[in-house]
């Protein structure tokens, strides 16, 4: 049997290797799967369904007709007629081309058994493809070890046991057979429980051919460790062994379920009272108690039971010794560390009636005193990982005190009170009169704290004690403490200002921290601390001022929002203005207003050059200075570049100023355009480098392009500029100089091979590309004015844009909001999206132009919205210089018949042959082309959509290459030849 499977290995080994060589291919035109072999030749010709690869090399074809297996070398294992496969160790799982899992691993396996199912048989198929058992399909195929099969079927159940030879060793069996595994002797059984695991009913011990073991019957059993059988008689538990030898005879039952490999067992007799039995059949405590319960110790190792008789309850060690007399109502565990020996013991509390008392068994198995109270203080120790006691708070002829977790008195009962602190940790009041003290427990030592009498109030008194406050309820007489407040009191100092707590509308009770007096003010919610000496407070009424640290009102609370900057020296106050929203004044530590205007917003002291509006109109301010740079003048004023700034009047005309206030161009252009270099993004020049920049404005229909010096330049150096920063080939700009906001042509893939090269010599392989300046003169012009027909559009009267972040109740002022932001968003040029256009091909009579939008996968899309909005469609424009004449052809220009087309394009397909599209008709996939097409001197090249070619579904059109000699077949379509080759 051992050289039967070695044999079965090796086969399977040499089979896997040749996987490999072997590809799924999907004939996409007819929509089904074949097989090549690496030379590109036929193994399985395309006629089936579908065909997937198991990791183990095989491959699972699907055809109408049924299921079947082709070996790693594509030879059929089993035909095609069965409904579906199943392996009997579920080892094999199927690749998918998409999504990643643990299944792309190639793995083999020596579980080469597969069960097939067709119509209403189950079939036992080896690695030879030959049937080796046959079975109904509701039959249960279960692999016992390396060498056989258990098959149960039939109601009442049936069993036979085969090896993988298909012999049969145990024929239709009477009953279910539990698996052998390793041994020479299992369980037969009526039926099974807990996964096959538990036989049931009529339970016999039988050999590998069926035959009795032993005479003895039991109603359940299971195999267990060290060759034992645990079975069940009558409700009673008892241990054999293999050869029939019963080690624990079946008299008692087992409260802890059947096949337990404990050291013990708790057990019950007739009449349900419980005891213990150690594993090797020992009794250690007899059956006597009402209720049995494991305790375990510090070290969760057991150290005896809790036992309950009649309501009374005691404690037995592990031993069977009794450590507890059985006579105390209720018992818990007390765990105190034990310094001397360095561990956790574990003690007990227990209650007699009324009375309460704590035993540590290694003195006494009593309690040294009882009494009225009795409460244990302990907390999780992580570096013991388990609750530690400290001690007890105990109570005595009405008054309280301490033991320490020894029983030990630590503080005798003379208390009035004793309450647990509201903290993470283990600390309790003691009240006596008007002392209050605090102790804190903790391992092997309980902390004193005696709290002093900070402030007298009208019926409370402040505690303290090392910078910690509590709040005490006093008696009428003020002679004892009645209580310590429950409430979240806020104990906070603010300069002199101390606040003891809130009333119930949540206002602020203040007192000077250094006279102890109380503050007169009124109406306080809250306090905020900016600085050391002025602090800003806010009123139930919603208002705010400040104060400075003694509580003196600097300026009065009639202000909605304060901010307090540069130590104080400057206030910002806030307050409604007219009806235009609320406006900010700018103050000196002392409330008196320092620049006249009412600003839109506050800005920070000595943060720079800021903008800022006044009403209708906005400036630029020198925040160190507190001086107007640009005095308000216009609607709008926002930066453009460095120390450049755009300004737009009341009329929508707009000009560039400086920081000095000076005008490069004055405000009477409809449009300015910034074409800025890299180092100027978001408006700031990199140190150490002086950028060129240049304004492009339109006034009406003449467009002029200023630069930083306002020199103007007219049409032509216009264009001349836009073809240099389009085309790069003209002249080598310095990375910091090159405009990020114009179009950059991308060269690839018509440009390859440029790393190492030198910007002169990349600029010079550009160049020699365009040998037809008609064609780049148009692609231009294309490229140009889609870039124009970007820009947003404000005209006056048309408020449509969405992105006013500052709304008022004032229409003027919310349509120069809109107006400013509008412009703001089209400094650079509009707000079309981020495209790139690139240079597919070009020869000296055509040339092909992609515009490509930003693509992402179903992944990222997920996180920009849950609802994603398709990417536009890539444009492909193709231009050729027919007869001296540049035109923008279409793909009917060369395929005028749509036959002609289709036959060129299954072709085109068929040589893609590593494409696994959607199954659809060739009309609809001809269809996706949508028109794009690329010209090349070979031949054109037809681009298919298809968004999920990876298993991160990222967007790759496919490509599809018709020949130049099959253009010269179509008398309609040869018209492009000449042109494609032309030197």
């Amino acid at each position: 049997m051992k050289q039967f499977l070695s044999i079965l290995a090796v086969a399977f080994f040499a089979l896997t290797s040749k996987a490999q060589d072997l590809r799924i291919i999907k004939d996409n035109i007819n929509c089904s799967y074949g097989l090549k072999d690496k030379q590109g030749n036929w193994v399985i010709e395309p006629m089936y369904t579908l065909i997937q690869e198991y990791n183990s090399g095989y491959f699972l074809v699907k055809d109408p007709l049924g299921d079947g297996i082709l070996t790693p070398s594509g030879k059929w294992l089993v035909p095609c007629e069965y409904d579906r496969f199943d392996d009997d160790l579920s080892t094999w799982e199927l690749l998918y081309d998409y999504g990643y899992s643990t299944a792309n691993q190639r793995r083999t396996s020596k579980a080469f058994f597969l069960i097939g199912i067709k119509g209403d048989e189950k079939q036992l198929i080896n690695s030879q493809g030959k049937v080796i058992y046959t079975v109904d399909a509701k039959a249960e195929l279960e692999r016992d070890n390396e060498a056989h099969f258990l098959i149960r079927e039939g109601n009442p159940v049936n069993t036979t046991y085969i090896d993988t030879s298909g012999s049969i060793l145990i024929d239709k069996f009477s009953g279910a057979i539990l698996p052998f595994r390793e041994r020479d002797y299992t369980l037969r059984s009526n039926s099974t429980t807990n996964y096959g695991k538990i036989a049931e009913g009529d339970v016999r011990l039988i050999n590998q051919k069926g035959e009795l073991l032993s005479d003895k019957v039991f109603d359940r059993a299971m195999l267990i460790l060290r060759d034992r059988i645990s079975f069940e008689v009558d409700g009673k538990h008892g241990i054999m062994a293999q050869d029939g030898t019963v080690l624990i005879e079946p008299k008692y039952r087992w409260e802890t379920g059947l096949g337990n490999s404990g050291e013990s067992w708790v057990i019950l007799d007739e009449n349900g009272r419980k005891g213990i039995m150690k594993s090797t059949g020992q009794v250690l405590i007899e059956p006597l108690y009402d209720a049995l319960y494991k305790l375990n110790g510090a070290n969760n190792q057991q150290e005896g039971w809790m036992v309950e008789k009649e309501e009374k309850k005691g404690v037995i060690d592990v031993y069977g010794n009794r450590v507890i007399p059985l006579k105390y109502d209720k018992i818990i565990t007390f765990y105190p560390y034990h310094q001397k020996h360095r561990l956790i013991k574990t003690n007990f509390v227990v209650w007699k009636g009324d009375s309460i008392g704590y035993i540590r068994p290694e003195a006494s198995n009593a309690p040294k005193k009882f009494y009225t109270y009795l409460e244990p203080v302990s907390d999780y120790n992580y570096s013991y990982k388990h609750s530690v006691g400290f001690g007890f708070i105990i109570k005595e002829n009405g008054k309280y005190g301490i033991l320490d977790a020894y029983g030990m008195p630590f503080l005798e009962c003379e208390y009035d009170e004793s309450l647990k602190r509201k903290t993470t940790d283990q600390r309790y009041w003691f009240i006596k009169g008007r002392e209050l003290v605090e102790f804190a427990f903790n391992i092997n030592k309980i902390e004193k704290r005696e709290w002093d009498t900070f402030l007298e109030m009208e019926d409370e008194a402040v505690y303290y004690f090392k910078g910690l406050y509590e709040t005490a309820q006093l008696s009428s007489d003020r002679t004892r403490i009645v209580s310590i407040s429950k409430e979240n009191y806020v104990f906070t100092k603010y300069g002199n200002m101390f606040v003891v707590n809130r009333d119930a509308k949540g206002i602020l009770n203040i007192y000077n921290h250094v006279t102890r007096k109380k503050i007169n003010l009124r109406n306080i919610l809250y306090i905020e601390e900016p600085t050391q000496n002025r602090f800003v407070i806010r009123t139930g009424s919603n208002h705010a001022g400040v104060v400075d640290k003694n509580g003196k009102i600097i300026i009065d609370t009639m202000y909605t929002t304060m901010d307090i900057q540069n130590g104080g020296l400057h206030i910002w106050a806030s307050q409604p203005y007219s009806n235009s929203g609320y406006k900010w004044l700018l103050l000196d530590s002392n409330g008196v207003q320092i620049v006249k205007a009412h600003f839109d917003q506050s800005f920070r002291i000595n943060s720079g050059d800021q903008i800022v509006k006044d009403g209708y109109k906005t400036g630029l301010m020198d925040t160190k200075n507190l001086k107007w740079k640009i005095v308000p003048t216009h609607p709008c004023l926002y930066k453009m570049v460095d120390q450049y700034y755009a300004t737009i009047t009341k009329e929508r005309k707009k000009g560039v100023v400086r920081a000095d206030g000076k005008y490069v161009i004055e405000p009477i252009y409809d449009t300015v355009i910034l074409l800025a270099g890299n180092a100027t993004i978001n408006g700031n020049v990199r140190k150490g480098e002086a950028p060129e920049f240049y304004w492009l404005v339109r006034r009406g229909n003449r467009e002029l392009m200023i630069d930083q010096d306002g020199k103007i330049s007219w049409l032509n150096a216009i264009r001349s500029l836009k073809e240099s920063l389009l085309f790069t080939d003209t002249w080598v700009m310095k990375s910091y100089n090159q405009i990020w906001n114009f179009p950059v042509l991308n060269y690839a893939p018509s440009l390859h091979f440029l790393r190492g090269l030198s910007p002169e010599q990349v600029q010079e392989k550009k160049s020699a590309l365009w040998q037809n300046v008609k064609i780049k003169s148009v692609i231009f012009d294309t490229i140009n004015n889609e870039w124009e027909a970007r820009k947003v559009n404000c005209n006056q009267g048309n408020p449509t844009y969405g992105w006013v972040t500052t709304q008022t109740t004032d229409k003027k002022m919310n349509e120069l909001l809109e107006m400013c932001q509008c412009a703001v968003r089209n400094r650079y040029g509009g707000s079309g999206g981020t495209v790139s256009y690139k240079l597919m091909s070009v020869g000296s009579k055509f040339a092909t132009l992609a515009k490509e939008y930003p693509h992402y996968s179903a992944g990222w899309r997920h996180h920009i919205s849950q609802a994603p909005v398709a990417s536009p469609t890539d444009e492909y424009w193709n231009f050729v210089d027919r007869d001296g004449v540049i035109k923008s052809i279409e793909l009917n220009d060369i395929f005028p018949n749509n036959a002609t087309l289709m036959d060129e394009f299954i072709e085109a397909l068929q040589q893609r042959d590593e494409l696994k599209l959607e199954c659809s008709s060739v009309e609809n996939m001809l269809e996706m082309v949508r028109g794009r097409f690329r010209l090349t001197e070979d031949g054109v090249s037809l681009y298919l959509d298809r968004s999920r070619t990876s298993i991160y579904e990222a967007y790759s059109p496919i490509e599809l290459y018709i020949p130049l000699e099959n253009l010269l077949k179509h008398e309609e379509s040869k018209w492009i030849v000449p042109i494609l080759k032309a030197e």
